[in-house]
């Protein structure tokens, strides 16, 4: 028996529901809400599917290991696998399953990372990216991402800062200057 879709004051009571036992982010109800008052006759999953994949808004976080800085800064973010170069721990069979259904890009999120959801590592950098014209996708792994098509150049990406248990503990990091691209905010 297929049952009938969440319509009308059913979807908002979900929704509701959903939000107030926090099974779904306030932003993203608040957003299935809104469309739901423009269309009563909407259903639940369509709502949902509107407010979870969004056209990405200008500008972007990405969270890196902090100890690539340096050659972030220089040459920008480069598109590649996920977990490539050893960010992850690449024989654990989680890593192998996620990098087999994330194509190469640049992973990018509407807010900078500072509790480590998308860290492997210790210490990790914020940068904020500039998308500009940058082909980009939906991350269909981590709902509400995106993912870049391109290299971002280095002129485009500038450091928020360092966070993690193990901050501050790079050796050999140079400064950086204020309002360079590729360097921490004023």
């Amino acid at each position: 028996m297929v049952s009938a879709l969440l319509t009308g004051d059913a979807a908002r009571h979900h929704i509701l529901y959903k939000r107030d036992v926090r099974e779904l982010d306030e932003e993203i109800a608040a957003l299935m809400l809104a469309g739901l008052d423009a269309d009563p006759g909407a259903d639940y999953a369509a709502l949902h599917r509107a407010a979870v994949f969004r056209d990405p808004p200008p500008v972007l976080y990405h969270t890196a290991p902090a100890f690539r800085r340096d050659v972030i800064a220089a040459g920008g973010l480069k598109a590649c696998q996920p977990g490539q170069g050893g960010a992850w721990a690449p024989h654990a069979e989680i890593c192998k399953m996620l990098r087999a259904c994330q194509r190469p890009g640049v992973y990018v999120a509407r807010k900078p990372d500072v509790i480590g959801l998308h860290a492997h590592w210790p210490a990790w950098d914020v940068w904020e990216v500039e998308r500009l014209d940058l082909p980009w996708r939906h991350d269909l792994v981590s709902i509400g991402c995106w993912s870049l098509d391109e290299d971002v150049p280095a002129a485009q990406v500038r450091w928020l800062g360092e966070f993690g248990p193990g901050r501050a503990s790079v050796p050999g990091r140079q400064a950086a200057q204020p309002g360079q691209p590729g360097r921490p905010a004023s």
